[in-house]
């Protein structure tokens, strides 16, 4: 039975074209055999119809090549590729293929690139009638002004930017290769914090896009300014170079500074996709492309895998206009970016200076890029980027260099290398010695543009989050001096803060805004940086902290909850505003994004602010450094109204006569067995509820006075372990409903070898030997009755209770901390269990979108913690009442007790609150809490 083809279908789209009023012209010849699917013509405006079946990626690219081909000889410039999906290739009955032809070009959507010259030019999706209809209208349209759908040019053209790539590693160009665009693969690998096998193909994709934006970017300038000629075909590689050398002679070296034609050799395969792709750029109304669009256009030319994996070097540029309106004030402000990245940023900087100048002239693109805009990476490739975005703000101004520079700010500034701009930045004694340097302009020593230090007025910056144990070794060893410093712990980020804050910004009314983890605000890591940051003694103080509370990040798929933080040096500012945005930052345009960050500003200090897009609370800086130790609690809380009835229960707790600061050594840690998936082996879990054993591997399923009965999880194999072979322990927290754990609740470890071992490492697929000896020491040292959890999901389903009482001596696992032997061991299991920690624990908690609290011993000294000692006889009886009660009694979830108030919570609670002397209306409560968790969960 016939299948159908494009030659199939080209019969009946003849007669559809002809039926909807397109006259179809004879074909000729244009190229050897070689013809157009269909000429068309329609009230004078002639085009070049080609129609594919297949993926469209794909496609379109070869119709695209026929295309220029077909009209280098006709010079039509108006062009539709019809292109069908591959169901449509199915055999078809003879007696009723005309029938089945008809019906099949009439009603299958096909996606269809259509360039009409002078008009429009998009991608439409829809059936061939359809577009037909809409193909007409678009012809005798009247309008001058051309329509450019961004959307379609980037998709078309990042097809072509894939092709190359794929050439590219086919060809095998080497792992010198790989240095050309990130300068140090082992650096890069750190900072993108990607296995290095995935990254290799993703830096080939980021070098095929470099060389594809050179050629693109060269056009556009060639078409708008006229200062360098029109880019076309070329015989070599080398006259290509030469094409590139003429913009370079006039700037831009930014963007040409990775000489991706130098790694690419000269074979024919790789010349003729370079001209085809000359020639479908020229064919396309690239010069339609308005220039506040360029930088989105380049930015959304690079693949989608490669941006996946280059997210740490990416701002949302919403986040960038809000960060750039909080902190600059002037229009002839100096501005760094030691980490620019993509210049998103610096882009932001450009175009709120742009919007405070007192007159938008020309020369204004020229001051902005040549004296008060500056950008330094490390990566070539992010130079180029941010190269990209400042140009393009406006191609058409030429100027003499860009103050963007290839460098390693934090070794470079700090050693007060980086004086001079544009000039080549050398790195010597680093371990970055074989990155490319960049040379922005050839120019005498006396030409050199001098920069003193510490005469930035703002330092805007999203530096990488890299945590220091992920950098190669030697180049940690160069950063010593400065962990030293700023924090022996603390990652790349913290660095670049103190960088800004040491050498970068005026000693005086200089600003600095940044990008920043949350995790500023708390943790023993970054505790140094707070002392310098966030105490009396310090001439730094906080303009605006702002918390995104409907997206997980200012930053592009970022792995790390952030923050806006603005700070300025030398000002006796007496309050600290802290903002949280009750908006999707994704839903904001540019423009709207630029504007909420003005109308946050124009709120007055001191007074607090709230609408439908932000709230805004202020702060005395002096409270701020009473709580210098962990300063979560002020940036926690979403809602306003939950805020101040949180609030005010902490400082009641912190006020109240009988609470007092926990100590760090009231927990420890548990037992973490090693190495990996040795739990496999030695865990046996009991099956209390299907949840418990989601993740177990030996299932607990009965015993007897001398044998623990296992089975191996989805299989038909049972055996029996030796009583003596194992000890009593929790191996995860999910499913504990009850506070106190009885014999028919515990799990077991496996501490001795049996004979069931072999077969048991067998199925769990663990080769390595077990060390009995040290899995046993490391239990028995860690004893206990009384339990904390380690890290607890507050919205889970399977989450009841935040501490556990055995009744007899248990050796848990690291998804616990155990309690220290205490003499009021029943009464600290019912507050840890009470509304009073819980809301503590909420509000210092580590910030994670699965609404995580994650307990170390330093965060016990943030939290006020009763002295049960102050007690009398009869309210330590009635604590231990009400803990016979609780202890066995089987509870509805974390959230469902705050949502339904349960009456044993209630009892709980109450009591505590009626013996501690703590004024307190738990349903708010409740209800507040339970507010904040699921609105923390629903952070995207």
């Amino acid at each position: 039975m016939p299948r159908i083809s494009e030659n199939t279908i080209n019969d009946s789209l003849t007669k559809l074209y002809r039926e909807n009023g397109l006259n179809v012209l004879p074909q000729m010849i244009i190229l050897g055999e070689r013809q157009p699917d269909h000429l068309v013509e329609y009230h004078g405006t002639k085009i070049i119809f080609e129609t594919e079946v297949g993926n469209f990626p794909q496609k379109i690219c070869e119709s695209l090549r026929q295309y220029v081909t077909y009209n280098e000889k006709l010079n039509w410039n108006n062009f539709v590729s019809i292109i069908f999906p591959d169901t449509v290739r199915k055999p078809i009955k003879i007696v009723s293929s005309v029938d089945v032809l008809r019906s099949i070009v009439n009603r299958t959507k096909a996606r269809i690139y259509y360039q009409i010259a002078g008009k429009r030019t998009d991608i439409f999706t829809g059936t061939v009638p359809e577009f037909l209809n809409k193909l007409k209208k678009i012809i005798d349209q009247s309008f001058v002004r051309p329509e450019v759908d961004i959307n379609a040019l980037v998709n078309t053209l990042s097809n072509f930017t894939e092709e190359f790539s794929f050439l590219l590693r086919k060809l095998r160009l080497g792992s010198e290769i790989l240095n050309t665009p990130v300068g140090s693969f082992e650096l890069f690998t750190s900072i993108a914090e990607y296995d290095p096998g995935k990254l290799e193909t993703s830096i080939t994709d980021l070098l095929a896009y470099i060389f594809i934006n050179q050629i693109i970017f060269y056009k556009i300038f060639a078409d708008r300014t006229k200062k360098v000629p029109p880019l076309h075909a070329v015989k070599t590689l080398q006259e290509l170079h030469l094409f590139f050398d003429k913009i370079v002679n006039i700037d831009y070296r930014a963007i040409y500074n990775i000489d991706v034609l130098s790694v690419i050799p000269e074979k024919p395969e790789i010349l003729i996709e370079i001209n085809n792709f000359i020639r479908i750029i020229n064919s396309m109304p690239l010069n339609e492309v308005h220039h506040d669009l360029l930088g989105r256009f380049f930015h959304d030319l690079l693949p989608f895998n490669t941006r996946k994996i280059l997210a740490a070097f990416y701002t949302r540029p919403q986040s960038a206009e809000i960060l750039s309106a909080l902190a600059i004030d002037n229009y002839d402000e100096k501005v760094i970016d030691p980490a620019c990245g993509s210049g998103t940023l610096l882009v932001s900087a450009y175009r709120r200076k742009s919007m405070l100048a007192p007159r938008k002239t020309k020369s204004l693109h020229k001051q902005f890029v040549e004296n008060d805009i500056y950008g330094i990476d490390i990566m070539p490739f992010a130079v180029h980027l941010t190269g990209i975005n400042l140009s393009t703000q406006n191609i058409q101004m030429v100027t003499n260099y860009t103050l963007t520079a290839v460098g390693d700010s934090l070794l470079d500034i700090s050693r007060k290398k980086l004086v001079t701009f544009p000039s080549k930045i050398h790195q010597v004694d680093t371990f970055l010695s074989q990155m490319i340097p960049l040379e922005q302009k050839t120019i005498n020593e006396t030409d050199k543009l001098r920069v003193e230090l510490h005469k930035f007025d703002t330092v805007i910056m999203n530096p990488p989050f890299t945590k220091k144990e992920r950098l190669p070794k030697q180049y940690r060893q160069h950063l010593d001096p400065y962990w030293k410093e700023w924090g022996r712990g603390i990652g790349l980020w913290g660095l670049f803060l103190g960088l800004a804050i040491e050498y970068l910004v005026k000693r005086k009314g200089g600003k600095i805004a940044a990008v920043i983890p949350i995790a500023l605000f708390r943790g023993r890591e970054s505790r140094e940086l707070r002392q310098k940051l966030f105490s009396p003694e310090s001439n730094i103080r906080i303009r605006y902290v702002v918390k995104a509370t409907r997206n997980f990040a200012f930053s592009e798929s970022s792995a790390y909850r952030d923050i806006l933080l603005v700070l300025e040096t030398g000002t006796k500012r007496k309050y600290a505003g802290f903002v949280f945005l009750n908006t999707d930052l994704r839903a904001l345009s540019i423009n709207e994004a630029a504007e909420l960050g003005e109308r946050i500003k124009a709120i007055p200090e001191g007074v607090d602010h709230s609408n439908e897009k932000f709230e805004l609370f202020w702060y005395p800086h002096n409270e701020l450094y009473r709580y210098q130790d962990n300063l979560m609690p002020f940036v926690s809380v979403v809602k306003s109204n939950n805020r101040s009835l949180l609030f005010d229960l902490w400082k009641q707790l912190q006020n109240n006569p009988f609470f007092t600061k926990g100590k760090e050594k009231l927990i420890g840690e548990a037992y973490g067995p090693r190495p990996r998936g040795l739990n496999k082996v030695i865990f046996i879990t009991r099956p209390t509820e299907e949840s418990r054993v989601k993740n177990a591997f030996l299932i607990f399923d009965g015993e007897t006075s001398s044998y623990i009965k296992v089975k191996i999880k989805n299989s038909n194999i049972d055996f029996n372990v030796p009583k003596n072979c194992v000890l009593p322990t929790l191996r995860t927290v999910t499913g504990l409903n009850k506070m106190v754990i009885g014999l028919n609740d515990v799990d077991f470890v496996i501490v001795k070898p049996f004979s069931k071992i072999p077969l048991i490492k067998k199925y769990a697929q663990f080769e390595n030997k077990i060390d009995w000896g040290r899995i046993k020491r490391e239990l028995l040292v860690i004893k206990t009755n009384s339990v904390l959890v380690r890290r607890f999901r507050y919205n889970s389903p399977n989450s009841f209770l935040m501490s556990y009482f055995s009744e007899i001596p248990i050796y848990p696992t690291n998804q616990f901390k155990i309690l220290r032997q205490m003499k009021h061991r029943k009464e600290s299991i019912l507050f840890f269990n009470s509304i009073f920690f819980w809301i503590q624990s909420f509000l210092i908690k580590e910030d994670t979108t699965e609404v995580f609290i994650d307990i170390h011993g330093h965060d016990l000294s943030n939290i006020y913690i009763p002295d049960f000692e102050k007690l009398t006889k009869e309210s330590t009886k009635l604590i231990n009442d009400i803990f016979k009660i609780a202890g066995e009694y089987h509870f509805p979830s974390f959230l469902q007790q705050l949502e339904e108030p349960d009456p044993i919570r209630l009892k709980i609670d109450r009591t505590l609150a009626e013996i501690f002397g703590i004024k307190v209306d738990l349903p708010r409560i409740y209800s507040a809490l339970a507010e904040e968790i699921r609105l923390n969960a629903s952070i995207r």
